[in-house]
């Protein structure tokens, strides 16, 4: 009960000090009408990024679509807009052009006054919104760079007329007998041979309830894909244990444009110049995690509201040149207890976010060092984990530590004292302290291995008689993971 409690009073304090730049409904003059959708903006959004389109289903309303997509969520990733828009009568035209105008103009609006990337409009439905979807891939299918139909197509007989090869990303139930899945297959199909795909399919196994139909190697680029998804009826759901529905098309969107064979990471320019400085921005790495609960309502710039211990980012780090490295992290705001768990290949390192002279203001935007690590050459998994807290997460910053002796963890303890610890590759362990302390080696079920009292200034503890194996060493405080 207790945390709980604190659950929600973190929850209401991100959503009332973290705003966007714009996150409400507006009335939008279409076909000599006045309609409504809800525009999402988030905060530092630049000019020519990307628009996604979410239509609901029918019957229902755009404040629904919104939170069972979470699509606001991402966009604070990957900074683009998002448009909920609203169905006349909760329902969608999928005959005429009524809605397809509508969303022609929600374009032109999003254009105008946000100046977004009109060669990188995502269009996605669900259930009747689907319909829709297909509605506009065989109309105006030169006006989007990718589609995303959920739980939805034409009932009434599949229609290829589109006028380009179109990248066609379907996610449906199996078990849902309302809008059949069973016809969903040969729509799939269809596209496939329509965009000239390898007539034969990727099939894979992507989580334990989601299988993958790949269809590649189409023309301009073009991929059709369907995520068939075990034990789920007629409804949009992030599992975040199993599959994100959001997120896999998110994943397929960010690679296109409506420019035949262009093909692109979103913001590919920003990613490479980052990375020229050693930062690694969190949008250009898309594995996150997190839950439902955390994501709901949230906003604000960086990856996501990290919250719980299921929760985590993954960002790759490629490097031309191994050695030890500091590791710092930049966020937008945290609250809570505001610890954080960085994990480098393995090797992890808690510290509390917020620690030092770097934070600026009072929803405490900064950077903060969170440990020491030892990198090799090529690619780097860096995962960050909150500890009972939140945190929108920006980049990682790495600094290369030139001297080869440099610690891989390094603390000041509570009298302000130094301590260093690291592994020598004569398979030694380096201590440096200013006080006395008692130095423990655990197995990884939490045996105890070897204890010894450590003097003040250098020690040097010797390995070589230690079985192989992975070990944990602790040290004042300090924790660092050993391979002999």
């Amino acid at each position: 009960m207790k945390n709980l409690l604190l659950h929600i009073i973190l929850l209401l304090v991100s959503t009332t000090t973290m705003a966007a730049k714009y996150n409400q409904v507006t009335r939008i003059q279409t076909g000599g009408k006045w309609r409504e959708a809800f525009i999402y903006v988030p905060d530092g959004l630049t000019e020519n990024r990307p628009l996604v389109i979410a239509a609901h289903g029918m019957g229902d309303n755009m404040e629904n679509m919104k939170t069972a997509s979470q699509w606001n969520l991402i966009a604070d990733t990957a900074k683009f807009a998002v448009v909920y828009p609203q169905g006349d009568g909760n329902q969608w035209d999928i005959n005429g052009m009524t809605d397809i105008n509508f969303m022609l103009d929600i374009i032109k609006k999003m254009s105008s006054e946000y100046n977004i990337d009109e060669s990188r409009v995502y269009m996605t439905g669900f259930s009747m919104g689907g319909m829709l979807t297909y509605h506009i891939i065989n109309n105006v299918a030169d006006k989007f760079a990718a589609f995303g139909p959920i739980s939805g197509y034409n009932l009434w007989g599949a229609n290829f007329n589109c006028s380009r090869p179109v990248p066609i990303c379907h996610i449906h139930g199996q078990e849902d007998s309302f809008v059949d899945y069973n016809g969903v297959p040969a729509i799939i199909k269809g596209f496939a041979k329509k965009d000239n795909c390898d007539p034969t399919p990727e099939v894979t196994q992507v989580s334990n309830f989601c299988t993958k139909t790949h269809y590649k190697n189409g023309d301009c680029s073009t991929e059709v894909i369907l995520y068939s998804v075990k034990n789920r009826w007629h409804e949009y759901k992030n599992d975040y244990d199993d599959f994100q529905t959001s997120k896999a098309l998110w994943d397929f969107f960010r690679k296109y444009s409506n420019k035949c064979g262009e093909t692109q990471e979103v913001n590919d320019t920003l990613c490479e110049e980052s990375a020229k400085k050693n930062i690694y921005e969190v949008e250009c790495s898309s594995d996150y995690v997190a839950s439902h609960e955390t994501v709901s309502q949230m906003s604000g710039t960086g990856v996501l509201s990290l919250k719980e211990a299921t929760d985590y980012v993954d960002i790759n780090i490629p490097l031309e040149e191994k050695g030890a490295y500091k590791v710092y992290v930049g966020y937008n705001s945290i609250y809570g207890f505001k610890e954080i768990n960085c994990t480098v290949n393995g090797e992890s390192n808690t510290i509390k976010l917020g620690n030092t002279s770097d934070d600026k203001s009072e929803d405490k935007q900064g950077e903060t060092l969170v440990g020491s690590f030892l990198f090799s050459e090529g690619d780097n998994d860096v995962r960050l984990t909150p500890i009972w807290t939140w945190a929108v997460v920006d980049y990682v910053r790495i600094e290369k530590i030139e001297n080869t002796s440099a610690c891989v963890s390094e603390a000041n303890d509570d009298k302000g004292n130094f301590n260093c610890l690291y592994k020598r590759k004569d398979e030694t362990l380096y201590i440096k302290t200013k006080e006395e302390g008692t130095i423990r080696i655990t197995d990884l079920n939490g045996m105890l291995i070897y204890t010894s009292r450590i003097a003040a200034e250098e020690n040097i503890i010797r390995l070589d008689k230690l079985p192989k194996g992975i070990y944990i060493v602790y040290f004042r405080g300090l924790t660092m993971k050993i391979v002999k």
